[in-house]
């Protein structure tokens, strides 16, 4: 298998931490509804990695490793937080 690292492109891999003190609830992946062309690649959790599909249940604590256009960076980080806080009040 050959690993081939993409150059120039506009896209940023970012983590998002799920911050237990704000976040307390959980959410499914799925839940989040995001675009196609936004990809949750990993979640960490405590000392597992988790590779993540639409009916992984995100918890606080985890730090999601995303896939996402580095003009949409910030949009997609609220959208993320606000729909968790939203399941948190659920």
């Amino acid at each position: 298998m050959e690993l081939v690292t993409v150059h120039d492109t506009n896209y940023e891999l970012i983590e998002l931490f799920i911050d237990p003190e704000s976040y307390p609830g959980s959410a499914s992946l799925a839940s989040l509804e995001l675009p196609p062309d936004v990809s949750v690649t990993m979640v960490a959790r405590k000392d597992k990695i988790i590779a993540p599909r639409g009916n992984t249940i995100l918890k606080p604590g985890d730090i999601l490793t995303i896939l996402v256009e580095e003009d949409r960076v910030r949009a997609i980080t609220e959208s993320i937080l606000s729909h968790f806080a939203l399941e948190r009040l659920g």
